[in-house]
């Protein structure tokens, strides 16, 4: 849980109430089903959520507002629907 991470999510006190939940939805979820007898797995801690290093941000745009998906949704709509592809028409 340490791993690299985008520069978005680093922010601990964005995040921490998702962290909590993370490490608590473990600890009472998975760990008892991956080790029923807790003798070799630890409960997680809220600070091993910390990331080694940050890398970047993320590229956020909005679906169909480039222009190759916009014709991918044309000729999806004549696929579905029966109308003349965006390149013939």
């Amino acid at each position: 849980m340490r791993g690299a991470r985008c520069e978005d999510n680093t922010d601990l006190k964005v995040a921490r109430a998702r962290i909590a939940r993370s490490a608590e939805s473990f600890n009472c979820d998975l760990l008892p089903l991956a080790d029923p007898e807790g003798k070799q797995i630890q409960a997680t801690k809220t600070d091993q959520f910390q990331p080694d290093k940050a890398e970047g941000h993320a590229e956020v745009y909005l679906f169909g507002s480039k222009p190759e998906t916009r014709r991918l949704l044309e000729d999806l709509k004549c696929l579905r629907i029966g109308r003349a592809p965006s390149s013939q028409q």
